[in-house]
């Protein structure tokens, strides 16, 4: 498989996976659930986007750009996993996980990829994912930052969605 191929699936791998993530929590926290949603939806956007781009063209040459991909792609699936196995998440443990997925896997990512070894077309395709990145974490953060003010959060555990 050519390398700009593989690159892409990645990507769109890490988007669907944030995606779905997000659609989990919306069904195991009712009372954040168009909040996560929208979240869910953005994600599917994203994904959408690298089916659609030519922008690519040039992360075939970077040496480095599948490793990161695939670096990026297992700790998303990792906070997946943390999100998914956990029986006792609670609302809390939910943001903070989703804010360090943004932050520590995509962002880290995104900024790698528009590093100075790609081109400028690729630079701005991989910048504007980056900033809806660091928009989706200061999002995370301020409901977390309601949540906790308004005093909603809770101890309870929560069961899985079924």
């Amino acid at each position: 498989m050519d390398s700009q191929v593989e690159l892409l699936k990645i990507c769109i791998g890490i988007e669907n996976a944030i995606s779905e993530t997000y659609g989990y929590l919306a069904d195991r926290f009712p009372e954040e659930r168009a909040f996560w949603k929208a979240l869910a939806e953005e994600e599917k956007t994203h994904a959408r986007k690298f089916v659609v781009s030519s922008s690519l063209k040039g992360a075939a040459g970077l040496p480095s750009s599948l490793q990161l991909a695939q670096d990026a792609l297992a700790a998303v699936k990792k906070a997946r996993r943390e999100i998914f196995e956990n029986a006792g998440l609670r609302l809390e443990d939910a943001f903070e996980i989703a804010i360090s997925l943004e932050m520590t896997a995509v962002e880290d990512f995104f900024a790698r990829m528009q590093s100075g070894e790609a081109d400028d077309e690729m630079k701005g395709f991989f910048g504007a994912f980056l900033l809806e990145g660091r928009q989706h974490a200061e999002r995370l953060r301020r409901r977390l930052a309601g949540i906790r003010s308004a005093g909603r959060q809770s101890d309870r555990k929560r069961p899985r969605p079924t």
